[in-house]
């Protein structure tokens, strides 16, 4: 039973990756419509795409990376997209408890995505990220049930991000702002702390590696998209060891 759950998590998570390459690719192109045109094209030549050219990973395995009518390479983001996906619907399978839950990470993990590579572009953030990323969270929290918690921490955290999006003078994007919010509502207050500590450490990390000056535009949406699925999958069992260490009686 465990291996045929794995298998579909992959299978959903790579056709869930394919049309997340569409949004990212669609959004980042200026004036493009996420919804037309209706069928894929080869971004070189305008070439429709047929169904089975379409493949998640597998065309792009078969045809070696390049489009089947003009031949010009096809960038390898596509098939790491629906790779990424598909692992990280993998580790939701695995790692998560009960299928509201799964569902609910699984929303989260594909707006976190589109987030990365969205921000990696354009240096935006849509707030429609952020409604998927309450959809998820929601899902979980009909779990889980702490749900006062949660919303306090959601908009403490607003509130927080908010004041130092106006007191560093937009040193951060509301778009930023909009996601820690949602995202504090859908990992508590262990698992927000835990992103944004993950997210400022690897931001400063590399700006660092990549010798950025403290006036040089870096996004932060990729950050935040690895630290806030890091505390996705970790945050309960942060909580659960805290509450033993630190409120367990002696």
């Amino acid at each position: 039973m465990f291996l045929f759950w794995a298998i579909t998590a992959v299978v959903t998570g790579a056709v869930i990756g394919s049309f997340l390459n569409v949004i990212i690719f669609r959004y980042s192109k200026d004036g493009m419509s996420i919804i037309k045109p209706e069928r894929s094209v080869c971004p070189e030549c305008g070439g429709a795409i047929a169904w089975y050219d379409n493949i998640p990973i597998l065309s792009f395995i078969f045809l070696k990376g390049r489009c089947r009518h003009c031949h010009q390479r096809i960038s390898a983001r596509y098939i790491l997209v629906e790779s990424l996906t598909a692992v990280v619907f993998l580790l939701n399978t695995v790692l998560l408890d009960g299928p509201l839950e799964i569902i609910g990470a699984c929303i989260i993990a594909s707006s976190l995505i589109v987030v990365f590579f969205i921000d990696l572009d354009t240096y935006t953030i849509s707030d429609w990220n952020s409604l998927f990323v309450l959809a998820g969270g929601t899902l979980i929290l009909l779990q889980r049930g702490v749900w006062t918690r949660n919303i306090v921490t959601g908009l403490i955290a607003l509130g927080l991000m908010a004041l130092l999006y106006f007191l560093s003078k937009k040193g951060i994007g509301m778009g930023d702002v909009i996601l820690i919010g949602a995202s504090a509502f859908a990992v508590g207050p262990f698992g927000i702390i835990l992103a944004v500590f993950m997210a400022s450490l690897l931001g400063l990390l590399f700006a660092l590696l990549a010798r950025k000056s403290f006036k040089s535009k870096v996004p932060f949406g990729p950050f935040l998209a690895i630290g806030i699925y890091g505390a996705l999958l970790t945050e309960s069992y942060v909580s659960q060891w805290l509450e033993t260490v630190y409120f367990t009686p002696f």
